[in-house]
């Protein structure tokens, strides 16, 4: 053997010894934060034992004898599975991403965001404002949380910390407290609260179209209630008081609305009377394209030169503070959702219609999908139940938090969707350079104060924080960014000192409230009372809640604090809160907030089921103003025919049924083009064997399924309708995502052939009309797909292009080493659906790849599903995005995902059958001796 040989076999068995080592020890390291599920574990915190029961997805049911210790446990299992999550929640809420990632440009202008909103300061004056029982279940939380970080260091709490310390300096973790898990519904009311987005994009648009506000609306339809129903029935469809048939719990089907109206000014400022039990709280004050009415104070004189009463000055000062504020606010990293694909099913039928005679109830929040998935499926159970022990719930909750957020207990099961209502305005501010503002005429000094940002192997950064009256100012926030300067202003020459426009940020979030309390109101609720009381104390975000009882009921109650507008006579644009307001007139101003006793609430409505997917509550005039910016409806709609068909044929609803429903694929952007699409005259063969595959889908009922080649082409055409007819005319940060909205603004277009939103006018001397548009995105579509799906389009598949890619939030990005995303990002699944599907897998229509090519990755969808049968709770089922681990090294870090891809679910037994049922490992937690 020659030595050359006897070498390259030296080396290479080498390279295999290092290779093995290599391997070896990084399976030691992302193993050792594992924790251990079984055994026994003495816990300093704990006031009697405890038993974790966890079945074979890893799902931890808690029985414990007091409701403290069942939040100790809870805190501790959290801890357990996904403390790295929580902390890294913790980091981003508070503004301090940096602390934890080190320098990085996208971390600290996350931070500069938060730090300027201040999440933390409000999470901490919720603090002080809770009331005592509901504080002694946020420190038993993180008491429980704290006993399992008590002589762990960080690598043996998530193997992120160890990727983390290869770049960062390791600080030792921190104790959890009470406020890191309120500050997070900071976080999270952010991203289901963000309807400035609309503000914004209404605004980015004026100025490409020429300040042409009827065009800019054209983007923003009306929501269309001739055809697609509200949740409740429009209030002239009932008489005031129903008399339906009574409901088991002897309630009658009237709607559980406002029974007695406030009558104190401070909390009724701006609202209507509350009605006696109708369909909805009495109809409002009549306003202009019914918006809500309020008073309409006289502005006040003043020394400064002002606009016109009422203007919205234009310019590129304006603009420009516009666009510093959109960049500063979409700087968080997104942790929920954002933009419209946010939003859920969820439906409830009475027991007339189901199986077993009671009600059934399904939901499924859609919402950012992610590695780990956002949600952690839990049960709480007292062992029995004394004024101590309370709770007998599971369901789904945040790591970081206590309590359940959507689930059952012995008495009721409840789901939630957003509501969607406007709690957000942007407030256009004149500032000076002495540090004033202008506030009917006079000016005011703006508030200030500092912050400093620690950066982890770098240099702190200091923050200075301006506020006017109405809150924070987000348009400055960012160093590349920033006030107007010297930039004229448009009405004329600049009164002296006058430095620019601002944007402040007023949100209802930013004011301290109860939210905290309402968590563990809904897990004890039992009755339509008792979620009405919950959602008195759920302020933020605004939620729609569903519910049904083991009495049989079945009810909708709205959730939320929502700002009372002024009808401003006069404005140039709506004073409704869908365009940015001039914050130095006070008529613009807030005038109160709806009080919760007049949200819109229903029970045992005649139709025998309810319906939410952030479609209008209410026809406008039947309830208090909410938003004019809601979604379509067309999920909704086609939830109600599914409903209907089945009632209507007789056929009783089982759990199959039910998840049957949410699994629905048929897509509304069908019916709506692909009639036109098939008239247009395509001469080229090549083309046209293309278009043979729309007929088909057609005939098919527009399925969306992973095999469909008449979906995976209908979406690449949208995509270029999209781009086609709108690039040329509005800036690239408002390009069509292709959502419902989308659909319903290309519906509108589509009967009007020659309307101007179909010319391209990069073009030179042509006049494009709709079906040369319609031809263009054919061809453009067909030779897009032969080039990713190949030559033959009966082969192409939806769900070759339709992924869901699941990715880690922090180590799962394109910066990370391969070998570490391929260890915490889960391979790519296809699945059905799309947008404004029932099964609602969104993707951003103007989202590309790198090369260039049309990118369908699914974005936002199902964060998990589930149905609750009161009538057989063990039949009830569930499933989530990955699994309830947030440890890559878990099996239980996507041990769910394959069966939520495919619409599997899995078995979530009821109380009583749950510790039994499936059970696979038991830990007992001990108090010292």
């Amino acid at each position: 053997m020659s030595v050359v040989r006897k070498a390259a076999i030296a080396v290479c068995a080498l390279l295999v010894v290092v290779l093995v080592v290599a391997v070896g020890l990084a399976t030691v390291l992302v193993r050792r934060p594992l924790p251990d599920d079984a055994g026994a574990e003495t816990l300093d915190v704990l006031g009697a034992e405890v038993q974790v029961v966890r079945d074979g997805q890893g799902v931890p049911r808690i029985y414990a004898s007091s409701d403290v210790d069942l939040m100790r446990a809870e805190g501790y299992v959290h801890a357990q599975d996904r403390f790295f999550e929580m902390d890294y929640r913790r980091h981003v809420a508070s503004g301090r991403l940096s602390e934890l990632v080190g320098p990085n440009e996208r971390a600290l202008a996350a931070d500069q965001v938060v730090r300027t909103l201040g999440w933390r300061q409000v999470a901490e004056q919720e603090w002080e404002q809770l009331d005592d029982a509901s504080r002694a279940l946020y420190e038993a939380y993180a008491a429980g949380v704290n006993a399992y970080l008590d002589g762990r260091e960080a690598s043996r709490l998530g193997v992120e910390y160890t990727v983390l310390g290869m770049t960062t300096t390791l600080e030792a973790v921190e104790p959890w407290t009470p406020v890191d898990s309120l500050v997070w519904l900071k976080a999270m009311a952010w991203e289901l609260s963000r309807n400035y987005q609309a503000e914004l994009g209404r605004a980015a648009a004026l100025r490409p179209l020429a300040d042409n506000v009827t065009r800019v609306e054209e983007l923003y339809p009306d929501y269309p209630y001739a055809t697609n129903a509200p949740i409740m029935a429009p209030a002239s469809a009932a008489p005031a008081v129903q008399s339906l048939p009574a409901g088991p719990s002897g309630v009658d089907g009237a709607t559980v609305g406002a029974a007695t109206a406030a009558t104190d000014p401070a909390t009724a400022v701006g609202s209507e009377p509350a009605a006696p039990a109708g369909r909805a709280a009495g109809p409002e004050p009549a306003a202009p394209a019914g918006r809500a009415a309020g008073p309409e104070p006289a502005p006040a004189a003043g020394p400064e030169p002002e606009p016109a009463a009422g203007a919205v000055p234009g310019g590129h000062a304006v603009q420009r503070a516009l666009a510093d504020a959109s960049a500063a606010v979409s700087a968080v990293p997104v942790m929920i959702g954002e933009g419209e694909a946010i939003g859920s099913n969820s439906f409830v039928v009475a027991g007339a219609h189901t199986s077993t005679g009671k009600p059934m109830l399904a939901n499924d929040p859609h919402l950012r999908l992610s590695a780990p998935g956002i949600w952690y499926q839990v049960g709480l159970h007292c062992t029995k139940a004394t004024p101590e022990c309370t709770f007998d719930v599971s369901g789904f909750s945040f790591s970081g938090m206590p309590g359940v957020i959507i689930g059952q207990n012995a008495h009721l099961a409840w789901g939630l969707t957003n509501l969607g209502a406007d709690v957000m305005d942007l407030t256009l501010e004149r500032v000076y350079d002495d540090g004033t503002y202008l506030r009917d005429g006079e000016r005011v000094p703006l508030e200030q104060r500092r912050e400093t940002i620690e950066v982890n192997g770098g240099d702190p950064v200091t923050v200075t924080v301006s506020s006017t009256v109405h809150g924070p100012i987000v348009s400055d926030v960012l160093p590349e960014t920033g006030v107007t300067g010297t930039v004229p202003v448009p009405e004329g020459a600049p009164p002296a000192g006058f430095s620019g426009y601002v944007v402040a940020l007023q949100w209802t979030a930013l004011t301290p409230g109860r939210a905290g309390a309402a968590i563990f109101a809904l897990d004890r609720a039992a009755s339509a009372a008792d979620v009405a009381a919950a959602a008195a104390d759920l302020d933020v975000p605004s939620q729609n809640i569903t519910f049904a009882t083991a009495d049989g009921d079945i009810g909708y109650q709205a959730a939320g604090r929502v700002p009372v507008r002024a009808d401003v006579k006069g404005a140039p644009v709506p004073s409704d809160g869908s365009w940015p307001r001039p914050g130095w007139d006070s008529r613009y101003d807030w005038q109160g907030f709806v009080p919760p006793e007049a949200m819109p609430a229903e029970l045992n409505p005649p139709e025998g089921f309810i319906v939410t997917a952030n479609q209008a509550v209410t026809t406008p005039g039947s309830g208090p103003f909410l938003t004019g910016d809601w979604d379509p409806g067309y999920r909704a709609a086609r939830i109600r025919t599914l409903l209907e068909e089945r009632i209507a044929g007789g056929r009783p609803f089982d759990v199959g049924a039910m998840n049957a429903v949410m699994l629905d694929d048929v897509s509304p952007f069908g019916p709506v083009l692909v009639p036109d699409l098939l008239h247009v005259d395509v001469e080229d063969a090549f083309v046209a064997q293309a278009v043979d595959l729309l007929r088909t889908w057609s005939a098919n009922g527009y399925p969306t399924g992973t095999d469909s080649p008449g979906a995976a082409y209908f979406n690449a055409v949208w995509a270029n309708l999209l781009r086609l007819t709108f690039a040329d005319d509005l800036p690239a940060s408002e390009a069509p995502d292709g959502g419902a909205r989308w659909l319903q603004v290309v519906q509108a277009l589509m009967k009007d052939p020659e309307n101007p939103w179909w010319d391209d006018r990069t073009t030179v001397n042509i006049v494009e009309g709709r079906d040369e548009i319609l031809r263009q995105a054919l061809v453009g579509a067909r030779h897009q797909l032969t080039n990713s799906l190949g030559k033959n389009p009966a082969e192409w598949r939806w769900g070759k292009m339709h992924e869901v890619r699941l990715t880690h939030p922090v180590l799962g990005g394109p910066e990370a080493p391969e070998m570490v995303r391929r260890l915490v990002n889960p391979s790519p699944v296809e699945v059905p659906g799309g947008a404004a599907v029932v099964n609602a897998m969104s993707y951003n229509a103007s989202a590309h790849d790198d090369l260039g090519r049309g990118d369908y990755t699914v974005a936002d969808g199902p964060s998990m599903r589930m149905v609750v049968d009161l009538g057989d709770r063990d039949a009830s089922t569930w499933v989530v995005t990955t699994g309830v681990s947030g440890h890559p090294g878990s099996t239980h870090y996507t041990d769910q995902t394959a069966a939520w891809a495919a619409g599997e679910t899995f078995p979530w037994p009821g109380p009583r059958a749950a510790a039994e049922h499936g059970a696979r490992e038991t830990l007992t937690l001990r108090p010292p001796e």
